[in-house]
């Protein structure tokens, strides 16, 4: 008897647990329709660092990790970094105009792996492209950095985001992996 008392208790309990679960999900499903929000968020493994431009310096080696959003009609994705109320985004890459629009992380590597002295030399050129990132060979440790942020509001100065190539490289597997999960259709 005491052993059907503590597998109904168990039973019970996991019942109460999985409703709860659903209780949650359409919790999630309420606040996402409430807050007109057309994607998913999710957190990525990519690491970001504050940045001072007047030193040109990373303020902190590891910041936090950049989010990626995912558009519920899987139109696009897009990275980026919440600080308090403001969200700091990297471009939305489309997956119809995906290779275009990926070109920047990529021309950012390219440029990466050229020596101290090349990168030097090809900054200004990379720099004065259009996609809306700069690149620099930071002060201290000469690591090349994909610098990225805005104005927060009108009281406080921009804040700017470095990512080192590592983490640029893992923005461009992040990013096949989601275009590839959508092309199959799978979650």
């Amino acid at each position: 008897m005491k052993n059907f008392i503590k597998l109904s208790k168990f039973i019970i309990v996991c019942a109460l647990t999985f409703q709860l679960a659903g209780c949650l999900t359409v919790i999630k499903k309420v606040d996402k329709v409430l807050t007109f929000r057309n994607y998913e968020l999710y957190e990525s493994n990519v690491e970001c660092s504050m940045f001072d431009s007047n030193d040109n310096v990373r303020i902190s080696f590891t910041q936090g990790k950049l989010d990626v959003r995912v558009a519920d009609n899987n139109q696009w994705l897009q990275f980026g970094r919440e600080t308090g109320s403001t969200f700091f985004p990297l471009k939305k890459i489309s997956i119809t105009e995906f290779n275009k629009d990926i070109e920047p992380f990529k021309a950012f590597i390219r440029w990466a792996n050229k020596t101290y002295q090349e990168r030097e030399e090809t900054k200004l050129s990379i720099n004065e492209l259009p996609y809306g990132y700069i690149v620099v060979n930071e002060t201290n440790t000469l690591e090349p950095l994909l610098i990225f942020g805005g104005k927060a509001d009108l009281f406080y100065p921009p804040k700017l985001m470095a990512l080192n190539k590592e983490n640029v490289l893992r923005i461009l597997v992040t990013s096949y992996s989601i275009k590839n999960n959508i092309n199959t259709g799978s979650d």
